[in-house]
């Protein structure tokens, strides 16, 4: 990977090893206490693909959920002791019930469950908006790492990592929009090094429309140079682009 470039690598865990009686059918009302079994445990002796462990060899830094599915996937990617946890990573969590008695298998009631959350508009650690802040969060940690590393893994989770690629490309990561469920599933998203974030563009953009010959003659000079930050100051500098990155 040439130097000026950082990469993030987004993994899910491995396979759970689930307890027998977690693979039965369950009613809605049963959910989280399956989730609590489904957290409790670790993962089954199977080796990650080699592409994967290809890539947690190359990364300056790996990161994983600190559950127990996620830390032991992770130990099978790099030694232990080189591990970062990151509580911030963990899956976003399910309601203790969905109010129904029909028994279903938990595979069709967490989809039932990831459906109903994104339709819910509460305000708890498991509603849209929270999961989407912890992802902003998340992904200016990871964007911090990998800019330290050049490189970085993160072991995380399927339906949360969805989450954090949907922010790493809001903030100018380029990599896949969608992002695979399986196990031992990853993503890649790279970003040069030391590029602004659309965010700060956009206010570069601004300010040179508003410092351009002729454009803002009501406004004072001492206005002008009090929001002319240092790093605005050095992306003046800087060719001019008509590309904007969009608000949305």
């Amino acid at each position: 990977m040439p130097a000026s470039r950082c990469q993030i690598v987004l993994a899910r865990h491995g396979r759970p090893d689930l307890p027998p009686e977690a693979r039965h059918k369950i009613s809605g009302r049963e959910i989280g206490r399956w989730y609590r079994c489904y957290n409790e445990s670790g993962i089954l002796a199977a080796e990650p693909p080699a592409h994967l462990m290809d890539a947690a060899r190359g990364a300056g830094c790996i990161v994983a959920s600190d559950l127990r599915r996620a830390i032991e996937s992770a130990a099978r990617l790099r030694p232990a002791d080189t591990i970062r946890v990151e509580a911030s990573l963990r899956e976003v969590g399910f309601p203790e019930s969905l109010h129904s008695s029909l028994r279903l298998s938990p595979s069709l009631w967490v989809f039932l469950a990831r459906a109903h959350q994104m339709l819910d508009r509460r305000d708890d650690e498991g509603g849209r908006a929270a999961v989407r802040a912890r992802a902003t969060d998340v992904d200016a940690t990871l964007a911090r790492l990998a800019g330290e590393h050049q490189s970085g893994g993160a072991i995380g989770h399927g339906w949360f990592d969805r989450f954090v690629a949907r922010e790493l490309r809001r903030q100018g990561w380029h990599g896949p929009r969608f992002v695979p469920s399986g196990y031992w599933s990853s993503v890649t998203y790279e970003r040069q090094a030391n590029r602004p974030r659309p965010s700060e563009v956009r206010r570069i953009h601004w300010f040179r429309q508003r410092t351009a010959p002729g454009a803002g003659a009501g406004h004072s000079q001492r206005s002008t140079d009090s929001m002319a930050s240092p790093t605005l100051r050095m992306m003046q500098k800087l060719p001019n682009s008509r590309t904007i990155p969009s608000m949305r």
